[in-house]
């Protein structure tokens, strides 16, 4: 527009015997193309030390106020980020109020209620209910609407049958990524929590890539087992949702739960399990304190 106008300008005083026209008109494109230069050269740099580019954003917004979900969010925040969560149960929202949780008692379909508190500029967006269908599709129109950086949703491995509900639809984008791991139950892991029945842990994958790939097949075993579920990577200074895709590097901080089954005290022997057991010598794990949010 600026250049067009500047290119009337010069061809109006041109006409009338005025000079200086196509000075203006050069000096206009000048500028344009100056702007345009230091601009793009500099929006990175500016970015980064705003903070506001979106692999630096922070923050993440929990829909599901359930004990598994409370769960998360007490760590992230224990770890200096800003967690909202969202929920229309009014039990859960009122159990996430105790424990001084940021929280809002809505339906998480409200998209306007969504943008008021700030959806688009979070670093994290992640449904995680008992309700699998309705992780799919909400994670799905949030990622239409409001693209925040990371888009994460629970919701079960159709290819396998697990005692979980499974979406009917099916997630067209490759933004959204499933969360923790594709063997998760919100429901069934939100009672071990309540039951106290998990630790949660930590481990450093180690830097020489043999212990590495021992590391990482072991933690596989145990996720494919149901033992295990990551839920939080820090990677340098980034602090992630664990994806069920998740790929890790040498110097992961991985935090996860462990299931620990309380011990069958009644008359029948139980059945020996076939499931592999946590190696401490490969994880090195640290038991971190935690409470139970039920």
């Amino acid at each position: 527009m600026a250049a067009s106008v500047a290119s009337l300008f010069a061809i109006s005083l041109t006409k009338q015997g005025i000079n200086g026209g196509d000075s203006i008109k050069a000096l206009v494109f000048l500028t344009i193309i100056l702007t345009v230069c230091v601009q793009g050269l500099s929006a990175r740099w500016v970015a980064r030390w705003l903070r506001v580019r979106s692999d630096e954003a922070r923050g993440a917004m929990i829909v599901g106020c359930n004990p598994f979900g409370r769960t998360i969010a007490h760590l992230i925040k224990e770890r200096g980020e800003e967690v909202v969560m969202i929920d229309a149960n009014p039990e859960y929202c009122r159990q996430a109020q105790l424990e001084n949780l940021k929280v809002l008692r809505t339906s998480a379909l409200n998209m306007d209620a969504l943008s008021d508190i700030g959806v688009a500029t979070i670093g994290t967006f992640l449904t995680a209910t008992s309700n699998s269908e309705v992780n799919a599709v909400l994670a799905q129109r949030v990622l239409e609407e409001f693209r925040p950086p990371r888009v994460l949703a629970v919701y079960p491995d159709q290819a396998r049958d697990f005692d979980v509900e499974e979406p009917e639809v099916v997630l067209g984008s490759p933004g959204v990524k499933r969360a923790f791991s594709s063997r998760l139950s919100i429901k069934k892991w939100s009672q071990y929590l309540s039951t106290k029945e998990v630790k949660i842990t930590d481990t450093v994958l180690d830097l020489d890539q043999h212990k590495f790939k021992r590391q990482c097949d072991h933690l596989t075993a145990l996720i494919n087992a149901g033992t295990v579920i990551p839920l939080l990577i820090q990677r340098q200074d980034q602090l992630r949702i664990a994806k069920a895709e998740e790929e890790w590097q040498p110097c992961d901080r991985i935090t996860y739960g462990l299931h620990i089954p309380k011990p069958n005290f009644g008359l029948s022997l139980p059945k020996l399990s076939q499931q592999p057991e946590p190696n401490q010598s490969l994880l090195s794990t640290q038991i971190a304190p935690l409470k139970c949010y039920t």
